[in-house]
Order: C-alpha cells, then sequence, then structure tokens
C-alpha cells in the first residue's frame, strides 16, 4: 500500500522568495548552479518532473550547503525530508540523507570544485553536529510556524561581515519563546551569558 503524501503547514510566498535570495547569495560566485536550481524548480512547478526527480536535482545543487538543503525541507510533501553533512575524511564530499514514504537513503556526494571557495567554513564535527541537532529542533519547534524557521535559518547563514554577536542577538529575537534553543545557540556559538 502506497503512503499518502501530506502537505506541510503553510508556506508562505515570502517563505520561498527568501529563500531563492539565500541560494541565490551562496551561488553569486557561480549563477550557473543557481540558474540550475531554478530549473528544477520551474520544471517542478510546470508540473514536468515529479517530486523524487526534483529532490534529485536539488540535492545535487544544495547538498555542499547543509544549511540551505535542510531549508529546502518546507517546501517539500511530507513525509520527504532532506539532510547533508561533511565528510569528517573528506571536506569536499557530503553525507546526504534522504527520507521519502519508502524509507531512507543515503548518499555520498563530490562538491564540485568550482564551489570548493563558496563552501561553508568546516565546522569540528562535534560543533557541526550540534548546530545540525539544532536546526532540527528549531524545525521541529516551529513546525507550525515555518516563518520563523525560515528567519532562523536566512540568520544563520554564513556571512563574515556579519558579527558572531550580532548573530546570537538577531536569532534571540525570531526564537525569543524557546530559552532552551538559546541556550543552546549561546553555548554553541561560545556566547553564553555568565551565570
Amino acid at each position: 500500500m502506497a503512503q499518502e503524501l501530506r502537505a506541510r503547514p503553510e508556506v508562505f510566498h515570502n517563505d520561498a522568495v527568501d529563500f531563492i535570495k539565500s541560494v541565490q547569495y551562496q551561488f553569486g560566485e557561480q549563477p550557473a548552479y543557481y540558474d540550475q536550481f531554478l530549473e528544477a524548480l520551474n520544471e517542478y512547478n510546470a508540473k514536468q518532473i515529479g517530486v523524487e526527480t526534483l529532490i534529485d536535482r536539488v540535492t545535487a545543487a544544495l547538498h555542499g550547503y547543509p544549511h540551505l538543503l535542510a531549508g529546502f525541507n518546507p517546501f517539500l510533501p511530507l513525509p520527504y525530508e532532506l539532510q547533508s553533512s561533511k565528510d569528517p575524511e573528506d571536506p569536499h564530499v557530503s553525507i546526504v540523507s534522504i527520507t521519502t514514504p519508502t524509507g531512507h537513503e543515503t548518499r555520498r556526494m563530490s562538491l564540485h570544485p568550482d564551489l570548493w571557495s563558496l563552501a561553508p567554513r568546516q565546522l569540528p564535527q562535534d560543533e557541526f553536529k550540534l548546530m545540525i541537532e539544532l536546526i532540527n529542533d528549531v524545525n521541529k519547534h516551529y513546525v507550525d510556524d515555518p516563518t520563523v524557521y525560515r528567519a532562523f535559518l536566512k540568520a544563520i547563514e554564513p556571512d563574515p561581515d556579519n558579527p558572531k554577536d550580532k548573530v546570537v542577538t538577531e536569532i534571540e529575537e525570531i526564537i525569543c519563546d524557546a530559552p532552551d534553543l538559546i541556550g543552546r545557540l549561546r553555548k554553541l556559538m561560545g556566547t553564553e551569558s555568565p551565570p
């Protein structure tokens, strides 16, 4: 018996626009990759490709950017979900986890050399794992309010011009009703308030 796909809580137009702008920003120096991503979205919206093909193409484009791949989840029907992490042995290889109605799949994917300079900085493995757990927990906490989750993802995007303290303050305002998540964020970012 086939599993029924369920819609996620409503995603607003502004959320989609913000996400697409985030992808565009990430691929600013390599616009061909952004164009490939947009082409996949347009073909899916025109019903020229199905959700499985969309996932393959989006994963191929975004696997080297865990925050973007996780940020695409609100646009997929449930139970689909995408996650990515760096291979601890090779910073140019991603371990991609894909959940579908039929189960779970793991893929190893290499980042194209054109994108090496655009890849987010490599976090130590423990720190990276904690950040992914925090992202997932924020997603679960705000499952009924995807605008908060989208704003959170936008705020944590790597930006060398945005100081860490400013990022933490911005995120605290976004998830102000979740002190446990704020505490984990402060600890992870090294900005814990003194006791």
